[in-house]
């Protein structure tokens, strides 16, 4: 939010957000009726934010990006899936490299590794995010071994054993940049 604003693009939170979601965890439990409930609702939702799909959508979590981009299709009616096709929906990390150019970086850390998730992947995100990376390092990298983040829809928010052994020890932050 901090860097959409300091690079000209202040974001509008919607106020009745709360309590929706990408439908996803119905999905990763097995509830078919409440994913099915929970994607109309979205549906509806991201129409009426967007301002009838004139307004893009930015996602902050590419795992729910991914389940706004493709799961939620799959439980709509042919009117509400034909208003999603319309709507430009962004991840955030693409939306964080638009902001780039906008943005003085005028202090870089000396290294950053990142983790792409696996939704991250399947959004063809991953160079992006690495691109987003080497702008805030002296040296960027993907370490080998980490195609999986552990989290299995939402297991990793209940078994904190599942992320921590995906994670490992590597993903440490020594240093923040400085961003104008």
């Amino acid at each position: 939010m901090a860097l959409s604003e300091r690079a000209g693009k202040p974001p509008w939170t919607p106020g009745d957000v709360r309590g929706l979601c990408c439908s996803t965890p119905w999905s990763s439990k097995g509830y078919k009726r409440g994913q099915t409930w929970m994607s109309q609702q979205m549906g509806d939702a991201l129409w009426r934010w967007s301002g009838g799909g004139t307004l893009p959508v930015v996602v902050d979590a590419a795992s729910c990006t991914l389940g706004l981009k493709d799961d939620l299709l799959e439980h709509l009616d042919d009117e509400r899936r034909d208003r999603l096709k319309v709507l430009t929906i962004i991840d955030s990390i693409a939306w964080c490299k638009d902001l780039l150019p906008s943005l003085h970086i005028h202090r870089r850390i000396p290294k950053i590794l990142v983790h792409p998730t696996c939704s991250t992947t399947h959004l063809s995100l991953t160079e992006t995010l690495l691109e987003i990376a080497k702008a805030l390092a002296e040296s960027a990298e993907i370490p080998l071994g980490t195609t999986c983040c552990g989290t299995a829809g939402d297991r990793g928010l209940l078994v904190s054993m599942r992320t921590q052994s995906a994670s490992g020890p590597f993903l440490v932050v020594t240093a923040r940049p400085a961003i104008r």
